[in-house]
């Protein structure tokens, strides 16, 4: 099809409409994905759930990879649709399409390579705060680190 063929109304139907389909998918499988991986780590009553060889971390790499994959499509149409309509995919919808990857795949990095969170006590000048709020630090973790400045 050529540009001149279309009405611009019929561009911006074309643009919104994939527009919704790709941001769709791009959502739809990290929403699955995020349900698989709660599978993966399981609840503290009944332990992970086994799903052949995947763990946490193949999972998160997969996700980063189809999160990068498909913002390249979804630029790759915005780009094609703008030499239709130069009024399209401007750099508010391109920071838009970064944000969300970087989002994503932060996300996902966070979720498979992150070390499990830890408590520090921690002492500045002469204070110790695990004195001052005791109660509140004993429901963490024991603390793995004292810190004097």
């Amino acid at each position: 099809m050529s540009g001149s063929a279309l009405s611009e109304k019929d561009i911006i139907e074309i643009y919104e409409q994939g527009k919704h389909r790709r941001y769709s998918l791009l959502f739809a499988v990290n929403g699955a994905a995020f349900a698989i991986g709660k599978l993966l780590t399981g609840d503290p009553q009944n332990g992970p759930v086994v799903l052949g060889g995947m763990t946490i971390e193949i999972l998160a790499l997969a996700m980063i990879f189809f999160s990068t994959v498909m913002t390249f499509d979804i630029c790759k149409f915005g780009i094609r649709m703008k030499k239709l309509d130069s009024d399209l995919f401007h750099w508010p919808g391109k920071l838009v399409l970064v944000a969300f990857l970087i989002l994503l795949a932060g996300g996902w990095g966070i979720v498979g390579f992150a070390p499990p969170p830890r408590t520090a006590r921690v002492a500045i000048l002469g204070i110790d705060f695990y004195d001052l709020f005791p109660r509140v630090i004993d429901e963490w973790e024991t603390p793995i680190v004292s810190i004097c400045i």
